[in-house]
């Protein structure tokens, strides 16, 4: 139960984009790469969306998470708006947190990291 709900805190947390500034590159006909940006100018968010024949936006490819500090968070990748393979979830201390395998956006392994877990509960 422990694990789902730091699986849940992590899924969750990554889907906000806290950024105040977005910078918007068009990269061919339909694609499109998008970063965000926190307060102190720090990348937020890196990834990409392509725009379908009838103008729906779907997140794809590779997509990064940084803290305000510049570190990575979450990296992961998007098929057409779905979470799909490996995202691997990052401590402040650049420990991977957790390891959660998607398939068509739906959570189909978890791996966490029991001694980083056993160190953020004790903190």
């Amino acid at each position: 139960m422990k694990n789902l709900i730091l699986v849940t805190i992590l899924v969750l947390g990554s889907l906000f984009v806290n950024g105040q500034d977005k910078k918007i590159t068009h990269l061919s006909d339909s694609l499109y790469k998008v970063e965000t940006f926190h307060e102190n100018g720090e990348l937020s968010q890196s990834g990409k969306f392509i725009k379908t024949s009838n103008d729906q936006i779907l997140k794809t490819g590779q997509w990064l998470k940084f803290n305000r500090m510049g570190d990575l968070m979450t990296v992961g990748f998007f098929t057409d708006d779905n979470r799909n393979g490996k995202w691997i979830y990052y401590s402040y201390s650049n420990l991977v947190l957790a390891e959660v395998t998607y398939i068509d956006g739906k959570v189909f392994k978890t791996e966490v990291d029991r001694d980083v877990q056993a160190s953020i509960t004790l903190n």
